[in-house]
């Protein structure tokens, strides 16, 4: 069986990008980390973003 993702990259901004950005790289890595453990949790074969 084929396992297919979806991921919402909407509220993924870079540090300094504005209004809901985070306010520096460590808060962006941090940022990154929720979505990747699920994404790689999820194991999908195809992931659409």
């Amino acid at each position: 069986m084929t396992r297919i993702g979806t991921c919402n990259l909407l509220n993924l901004f870079r540090p300094g990008g504005g209004a809901g950005s985070p306010g520096d790289e460590d808060a962006y890595g941090a940022k990154l980390e929720a979505p990747a453990r699920t994404i790689i949790a999820l194991d999908p074969d195809v992931l659409a973003i």
